[in-house]
This record gives C-alpha cells, sequence and structure tokens, in this order.
C-alpha cells in the first residue's frame, strides 16, 4: 500500500518528537538547556522535509558503505502494482482507485488548511510589526544604547538590533524575522544591572535564531495542523528557548546576581502581554513555567555532550526507520507485458551441482541481489531510478535448455526489467536445472 508523503513526514517528525520527550523526561532538568534546544530542532527536518523521496538514495549510501544489508532484500517485494493505491494513465485517461481518490481529496483538504492558516499568521505578523512600531512612545537614552552595543560585542553579536520603548504594559521581548527588535516597557524604571541583564536575555533570542526557528515551528502547524502532537512540540520548543535564553544571560553571574535575576523575572512575568505575536518575551510565561526557569537558573546544569550526541543518534535513527517503514507514491505509465514466468526447483544430477536457478526469469544487480522478474500483464509504476545488473532468462527445448543472458538495468522502485543489449547464451542438450 502506497502511503501519502505528508503522513510519513508526520510520522516521523512525531516519532523524533517523542524520542526527545521520552528522553528529557529520563533526564530530568540535569542536561543543560542548549543542549536540549538543539536537539529539539531534529523533529523540525522530519516534519518539514519529505526525506521519503529520497529514500532509494540512502539505501544505496548505506550499501556502499557495506551497511544494512538486508535492506536489499526488502525490494524483493517490489514489482507488484499495488491496485488499492493506484493511478493508472492509458490511452490519454486518468484512472484512479477509490482509495487513491480518497487519499487525493484529503491531501487537498490538508493543503487548503495549511493554506490558510500560512496566510492568516503571515497577515497576523504583519499586523502586529505595525502595532508595535505605532506603541513605540520614547527612544532610548545614550547611556542605554552604549550598553546595548557593548553586549552585543561582548557576545559577539553583529546583526543590527533597535530598541525601541512602547507604551503597552508588555514584558520587554524581542520581535521580528528581517528586522530585530527588542521592546521596552516605557514606565518601567529599571536599574543598570537589570537593563543588562533584560538585554543579555533578548539578545541571546536573536543571536540563537529563535524567531526564524519560532517561525519555521509555525509552519509545522501549518503544515501538519491535523496533528495534536504539534501543537505540544511547539509549546515545548517556546519553553526551552526561555530556558536557553536564561542559561545564557546568566552565564558569568555570580549567585547573589541570579537571585536578582530571579525576582526581576517574577515582577515581569506578572505583567499581561497585550500584543500577541510572533515574539519571544523575558517573563513571557505561565507560573510553572517561571518556578522551572528559576529552578534551572539556581541549579549548576551539567553538560553531559557525550550523552546528547547519543540522544541526537537515537531520534535520528528513530525518524529515518520510520520513513523507511513505508513506500514512496508512484506514479503509473503503460507498459506492455514481459516474458512468461516458468518455476522449478533445482536439482543435482549424480555428484555434480549445477548453477543454482531461483527463478526462470530473474535480475541480479550489481551487488548480488536476486530478483524475480513478475509478469506484468497491465502496467507496471513508477519515476524509475534504475541500478545496473545482469537479466538471466531460462528456456526449455525438448529435453534440453538454455539461459540467455542480458545487460539490463532495474528500477529500484516498481522492478521494472529494461534490456540493454544482449550478453550470450549457454544451452545443455538434457536440461539440469
Amino acid at each position: 500500500m502506497e502511503y501519502s508523503i505528508r503522513l510519513i513526514m508526520v510520522l516521523s517528525g512525531s516519532v523524533t518528537f517523542l524520542t526527545w520527550e521520552i528522553m528529557n523526561r529520563l533526564l530530568g532538568n540535569k542536561m543543560k538547556a542548549r543542549w536540549k534546544r538543539n536537539l529539539l530542532l531534529i523533529p523540525l527536518f522530519f516534519y518539514l522535509f519529505p526525506l521519503a523521496y529520497y529514500k532509494s538514495h540512502i539505501v544505496d549510501f548505506y550499501h556502499t558503505l557495506g551497511l544494512f544489508r538486508c535492506w536489499g532484500r526488502v525490494q524483493q517485494l517490489e514489482g507488484k502494482l499495488d491496485k488499492t493505491f493506484s493511478v493508472a494513465l492509458r490511452n490519454g485517461n486518468v484512472m484512479l482507485s477509490k482509495s487513491m481518490k480518497t487519499l487525493i481529496i484529503l491531501e487537498i483538504i490538508a493543503f487548503l488548511g495549511s493554506l490558510i492558516i500560512l496566510l492568516f499568521k503571515m497577515k497576523k505578523y504583519r499586523n502586529v510589526q505595525k502595532n508595535i512600531m505605532s506603541e513605540e512612545s520614547g527612544i532610548i537614552t545614550d547611556e542605554e544604547r552604549k550598553i546595548l552595543q557593548q553586549i552585543k560585542e561582548e557576545i559577539k553579536l553583529k546583526i543590527n538590533v533597535k530598541c525601541i520603548k512602547i507604551c503597552k504594559e508588555e514584558s520587554p521581548f524581542a520581535s521580528g524575522l528581517r528586522k530585530k527588535i527588542i521592546a521596552m516597557p516605557v514606565g518601567e524604571k529599571l536599574k543598570e544591572s537589570n537593563w543588562c541583564s533584560i538585554l543579555r536575555h533578548e539578545l541571546a533570542h536573536i543571536k540563537h535564531g529563535d524567531m526564524w526557528w519560532g517561525a519555521l515551528a509555525v509552519a509545522v502547524v501549518a503544515v501538519h495542523w491535523y496533528n495534536p502532537l504539534n501543537y505540544y512540540y511547539v509549546y515545548k520548543l517556546l519553553c526551552v528557548n526561555e530556558e536557553y535564553a536564561d542559561e545564557f544571560a546568566v552565564s558569568n553571574m555570580n549567585r547573589r546576581e541570579k537571585v536578582e535575576y530571579c525576582k526581576l523575572l517574577i515582577d515581569l512575568s506578572e505583567k499581561k502581554p497585550e500584543i500577541s505575536v510572533l515574539k519571544i518575551g523575558f517573563g513571557k510565561n505561565s507560573k510553572n513555567n517561571i518556578k522551572k526557569r528559576i529552578e534551572l537558573i539556581m541549579r549548576k546544569g551539567k553538560s553531559y555532550m557525550i550523552v546528547a550526541m547519543v540522544i541526537g543518534m537515537l531520534m535520528i535513527m528513530a525518524g529515518t526507520f520510520s520513513v523507511f517503514a513505508y513506500e514512496v507514491p508512484l506514479e503509473t505509465k503503460d507498459v506492455e507485458s514481459n516474458f512468461p514466468i516458468e518455476t522449478e526447483e533445482e536439482f543435482i544430477i549424480g555428484e555434480i551441482e549445477v548453477e543454482k536457478i531461483p527463478y526462470d526469469d530473474y535480475f541480479i544487480d550489481e551487488f548480488g541481489r536476486e530478483y524475480s522478474i513478475e509478469v506484468q500483464d497491465t502496467m507496471a509504476h513508477c519515476n524509475h531510478s534504475y541500478v545496473k545488473g545482469i537479466r538471466k532468462f531460462h528456456s526449455k527445448k525438448g529435453n534440453g535448455c538454455r539461459i540467455d543472458y542480458y545487460n539490463a538495468k532495474r528500477c529500484k522502485k516498481c522492478g521494472y526489467i529494461v534490456e540493454e543489449s544482449f550478453n550470450h547464451t549457454e544451452t545443455w542438450e538434457k536440461c539440469p536445472h
């Protein structure tokens, strides 16, 4: 049965994220936020990249390295026309199976849903960016601008960042995909140390590219809006982004400075956000998340780099194996019937063991794998991707037989055989096969 590429992407992304969630719960808060966030970006690739289309190339790469030879044996099942999910082109007409019609309708519904969500999010983002600029009610002082520049140089951030003050009762936040903005409430009177702490936190978001990762997370929801797990994934990504920014901001602080940072976090978290946007705020979290952030700030986390690398490999393996569990949907075309099939058992005359003939008509690829060539009564499928080899056709003539050898190539996806040239013939007066 063929499956929708979209559903394979959902499955692989979800499996990868669940692997992260299980490992995160097992480790608790022992691992640094940096590694947690970086690992949590892996599902984005599986959610948004159609890896299943490149499955055959990945298998070839593994075979070149001598790995996972067993995957070649699975390919022997290919070459059979799946009439449950099929598209046939005959005499200029398109024929769809009932299941394929249903799948196409569902794909259209999913695409329209994705388009509506994307357009809505894009419009909302543009409107909010305009609202932010319209709420600008003051400019930062020269001293504040100097502090901003010093912190940028300290963290080696070369991106142009505009810091503004707004009249809304907001906690400080960073926003903007192309033009980076840090917004501060105009009525908030902050000490220089608090001002530095907030800027470090917001500049950390910009340095880590959190606005862009957040935009990709929104794309995941838009493309796979029907999967409830995606919404939880976006929530976890935003939470871990905040933890990573906190970790970056307090990296050079002593305990007293960390306590002051946590007090500032609590004070600013009480402000209710009035501007909803693709933004990342200093205190933009629930009470439980604020409590967790404070615990992480006051605790000295360990790097666990080796553990993080192992988890990353497990996540990639989980996502890749879920992709390989299904075949890529293929297109079909008319073909003529090939050779007939006769199957006989191998046997030995006297003490002489003859060449093994697993099938009367079969193909041996360059890796030595053997594939039976099926009768194709009506049509074969696909977007062909060929591997070279030899086709052997065994035929009987009276009591004798012959085996014709052809230089040929076989489609790795559907099993369709194309003969390139005749090689040679072997004959027996009495068939020993």
